[in-house]
């Protein structure tokens, strides 16, 4: 994904609905690391913290968040992987009405 792709939908998606976060958290990845994100970031004074290189353990809540999110993602799109995207939204409500034993 671009940087400039990661930019916008940050702030099309995200602060423009629930405003800037105090922190933005990431791997390495190169759309990260771009001057575009980092020039986002420092307009609307967000910090930027960084996962370590090739240590995903160190990011363990949102590598557990992903799995979750892949395994009710096959149980929906169960013959039919090209619809993923359109199933995404509810995906996420189901996860988001679940209780979970983090909260």
């Amino acid at each position: 994904m671009e940087a400039s792709t990661v930019a916008k939908v940050l702030v099309e998606k995200y602060i423009a609905y629930f405003g800037a976060p105090d922190y933005l958290h990431s791997d390495q990845g190169r759309s990260f690391e771009a001057s575009v994100v980092l020039e986002m970031c420092r307009l609307f004074g967000i910090k930027k913290t960084r996962s370590s290189p090739y240590h995903p353990q160190g990011n363990g809540q949102a590598e557990r968040f992903n799995r979750t999110l892949l395994d009710m993602l096959s149980i929906m799109v169960d013959g039919n992987p090209g619809q993923w995207d359109d199933m995404l939204p509810f995906v996420m409500l189901a996860y988001n009405s679940s209780v979970h034993e983090s909260t």
